[in-house]
């Protein structure tokens, strides 16, 4: 049986990879305030939005292998034979 995708999973996800790119951009600008030099803005932007895609991707597949994991464990309610001893 195929399972159409789960819209629901999107919305932790993101708020991983907001949380992942807000953090990738306060270290590299506490970091830069040291650095004396132009591109500041540039890498927190490029650190912050790699935060937000690992962030992303990470809580998506997490997301995924637990909704498959409670769609597989209902299926296999469903098909368990009675306990005997109930």
């Amino acid at each position: 049986m195929r399972r159409r995708p789960n819209p629901w999973i999107l919305i932790p996800a993101v708020i991983a990879g907001l949380f992942g790119g807000g953090l990738g951009w306060v270290v590299n600008d506490v970091a830069c305030r040291s650095d004396v030099g132009t591109g500041c803005a540039t890498r927190s932007l490029l650190w912050g939005g790699l935060g937000f895609l690992l962030g992303l991707v990470g809580m998506a597949v997490i997301m995924v292998l637990v909704s498959r994991s409670i769609a597989e464990w209902r299926e296999y309610q469903e098909r368990r034979p009675e306990d005997p001893r109930s």
